[in-house]
Order: structure tokens, then sequence, then C-alpha cells
């Protein structure tokens, strides 16, 4: 079974596309995205995202005018978007959700309540960030 769950994590840069938010009574995988703006839509994925699924996800969720960029999956914390994961994790975890369901539905309602203000911020600190990992030669930096 380990083998399996390894096999469908390589199956796509996940980090990249989605997360998976844990209730301690099972998890689900999402995929969402972001703008300056603020939230796009969250969507669950089903089992494991290939490249079918990714691109239904992308025709239902993505404008045709937006360039999609993916990230090198050793930078994930260079990715605007990981943060939002974090934050979007606390929010959940306190309504305790009781079943899948439950913990999809609880997911869509807080990572649309996340503010635009909350996106623009780590926009304005992405430059400070690239700046301390080019001077830290791709080290570890406070960030």
């Amino acid at each position: 079974m380990v083998a399996k769950e390894q096999q469908e994590k390589e199956s796509i840069p996940r980090k990249t596309l989605a997360t998976t938010v844990k209730s301690g009574r099972g998890s689900i995988m999402l995929w969402g995205c972001v703008a300056s703006a603020g939230t796009g839509n969250l969507s669950k994925v089903e089992d494991c995202m290939d490249s079918t699924q990714c691109q239904q996800i992308l025709e239902n969720n993505v404008e045709e005018s937006t360039t999609i960029k993916t990230t090198n999956q050793n930078t994930d914390d260079l990715n605007v978007i990981e943060h939002l994961w974090g934050d979007l994790k606390r929010a959940v975890h306190p309504r305790q959700p009781s079943n899948l369901t439950e913990l999809e539905m609880f997911c869509k309602e807080e990572w649309s309540k996340i503010h635009s203000s909350r996106i623009q911020t780590l926009i304005t600190g992405y430059r400070k960030h690239l700046e301390a990992v080019i001077c830290a030669k791709g080290g570890s930096t406070k960030y």
C-alpha cells in the first residue's frame, strides 16, 4: 500500500496544484488557484490526478487568457499559494469537520473568505523572499 501511495504522489507535481487537508478522519486533495485579485475556485481532486483530470479542472476553473505556470518542486516555499494552503488548514481545523463531505465544504467556505489583501501582502513580500534565497545561494533563509 505504501508503494501505491508513493506512486500516486509522484504522478503529478502535487505541490503546484493541490494539497491534502487532514481532518483526523481522512483527507481530501484539493486544487486551487489564486491571483492578485483574490482566490479562484477550489476543486476536489478525485483519486490520483492524471492528465485528463488536470485538463478538466483547468478547463472548468481557469480562464483562457490566464497563463498557467508551475513551479519547481524544490521551491515550494517560494510559491505564494503554499502560504494560503497553510492559512486554509488553520481556518478549517478548529471547525472540526466530522466527515469528508463536511471537510470539503468547510475548505471551500474558508477558501472563499481569504481576502485579496492577504494575497497582496504575500505578493509584496515575494521580492524580498527571492532576494534572500539568492543571497543564501539557495540555502536556508528566515522565510
